[in-house]
């Protein structure tokens, strides 16, 4: 016979709650999964993991691939834009650059000699020879009083007068700069 306290303790331990993964007997019985190794000291009560119950194949699902394609879009539309904008300014700050050197050197020019370089002067000729670009058109319009370049463009919106242009009025010299600026 079982007295109170032997029957309180049984009670109270088939009460207690079982811890995961151990199987208690009486309270929570083990169901045997699929490849349980019955020889192991303790039941295995969790699947197998993904890898041990089938092999997968190599590669990757159309899922996948097609979110990695989108992705891959939608950087590239982002992105060709701002490359296409950054090497328009680069053709226009070269052209700009050819034309600093231009009228640096037809000032250096008049302050050395009084007068303008002719078209026949070598540097000046190295100077004023059109950069290679497809964005923007280069015009030398120089004559005996002025050195003056005139570049223009479809893509660009630029001063009727030009980026550069040096002047000789009498004594004075005058050298005015527009920035070029690209149409939105």
């Amino acid at each position: 016979m079982v007295d109170r306290s032997q029957a309180l303790k049984l009670t109270l331990s088939l009460l207690r709650p079982a811890k995961a993964g151990w199987w208690t007997p009486n309270v929570n019985p083990p169901n045997l999964l699929p490849g349980h190794d019955p020889g192991s000291s303790r039941p295995r009560l969790l699947p197998r993991s993904r890898q041990q119950r089938q092999p997968l194949a190599a590669g990757f699902t159309l899922v996948e691939l097609l979110i990695v394609v989108v992705i891959i879009g939608v950087l590239s539309g982002v992105a060709t834009p701002a490359f296409l904008g950054q090497r328009n300014r680069a053709s226009i700050n070269a052209a700009n650059m050819q034309a600093r050197g231009l009228m640096s050197y037809c000032l250096a020019h008049f302050i050395d000699r009084g007068e303008m370089p002719n078209a026949r002067d070598k540097e000046y000729k190295r100077l004023a020879k059109a950069p290679k670009s497809n964005i923007i058109q280069w015009e030398d319009q120089s004559s005996e009083d002025r050195c003056k370049i005139r570049i223009t463009s479809e893509k660009l919106k630029l001063s009727p007068e030009g980026i550069f242009a040096v002047q000789l009025s009498g004594d004075a010299t005058t050298i005015k700069a527009t920035p070029a600026r690209i149409r939105r």
